[in-house]
């Protein structure tokens, strides 16, 4: 892994403290857990990941269940794989995502399941092109989050000396449970008039996912899906539209194609090519049908000119995205200083 000089700074000057979790007065425990999330990420403000095969990063998320772990996943007519990388930024190890497919694996999700507490990866697989490769349902792959650090320990622990020496030449790879796929409808809408959707997030308090058109258009639409109650099973769900995002300026900045949620301050962070977009969460749980509500952010522009395709929260202050090539481009941005709700 080698850095990057191009990208060795940050937007912002200001990085967001700690805040207080949000929430209706005296929240619940449960919502408390709900909201929790494994920070301590001590990566380059810019860096660069050579990876034979990687070249296409599509997606980022932080393990929930091995601290210190994050994902990454590539575009269509890729491997159907999650690479890890360590908190500083170093490649570990793949994992395939064993019963599943890559036809067009936009961005991710690590979430928890509500009925059992049982962390999952949730790939949003519902680009444009599933068309063109004559799938008629976008999807989410679904699998029970592995556990990082174990499953490379037992690795390492049982090796002969030969296998450890060709592990430390290369990446070891590993594979998860069998995944589901969760179909996806959207209402209102006939198949081919589906959205092309690159940007996905989970809210842990509604739990809900919320999804983001791409759009060359003025308004980027944000769609809710609720998921169903056991998780590891092939479901169908319905998309509905909630709210929208005014969006402006040349086409790079018009495109959205990743988000992540920060949940101490219940916030969305949203990529387009040269822009990151900081809003507060949306109403994800609003009745079908209802009329759209109008979202507002602040945006900032990219340390670096690409492709920016993947993002995830680092901790309330700080967003790690990645833009395709390689080798993959990596930049920490600092998110503005949150103005608590009233």
């Amino acid at each position: 892994m080698k850095r990057s000089a191009v990208i060795a700074f940050i937007i912002c000057g200001v990085v967001a403290g700690l805040g207080a979790v949000i929430g209706t007065p005296g929240g619940g425990r449960a919502e408390r857990a709900a909201t929790a999330q494994p920070f301590g990420f001590d990566v380059p403000l810019g860096f660069d990941v050579d990876v034979e095969g990687v070249q296409e990063v599509s997606g980022l998320a932080i393990s929930r269940r091995s601290t210190g772990f994050l994902y990454a996943h590539e575009d269509s007519g890729n491997a159907k794989r999650l690479l890890v990388l360590d908190h500083v930024g170093k490649p570990r190890c793949f994992y395939e995502v064993s019963a599943a497919r890559n036809f067009d694996w936009e961005d991710m999700a690590v979430a928890s399941e509500q009925r059992t507490g049982r962390s999952f990866v949730v790939i949003g697989d519902l680009g444009r092109n599933l068309k063109e490769l004559g799938v008629s349902e976008p999807r989410f792959v679904v699998a029970l989050e592995p556990d990082v650090g174990a499953d490379l320990a037992a690795l390492f622990e049982r090796a002969s000396k030969r296998e450890k020496r060709e592990q430390q030449a290369g990446l070891p790879r590993l594979r998860t449970k069998s995944a589901n796929e969760w179909r996806l409808s959207y209402a209102g809408l006939e198949p081919d008039d589906y959205p092309d959707i690159e940007a996905l997030w989970f809210d842990p308090v509604s739990q809900r996912f919320g999804l983001v058109a791409k759009t060359t258009r003025d308004r980027a639409e944000i769609w809710s899906v609720t998921p169903p109650e056991v998780w590891d099973r092939d479901s169908s769900l319905v998309a509905s539209r909630v709210a929208y995002l005014p969006v402006h300026g040349s086409k790079r900045k018009r495109m959205v194609t990743s988000a992540c949620f920060e949940p101490v301050t219940r916030r969305v962070v949203l990529t387009t090519y040269d822009e990151v977009h900081v809003l507060e969460a949306p109403e994800l749980g609003r009745t079908p049908g209802a009329a759209l509500i109008r979202v507002t952010s602040q945006r900032h522009p990219l340390p670096f000119q690409g492709q920016v395709e993947a993002s995830t929260v680092l901790d309330p202050g700080r967003v790690l995205v990645a833009a395709e090539g390689r080798p993959a481009r990596f930049a920490v941005v600092a998110m503005p200083r949150h103005n608590a709700r009233h």
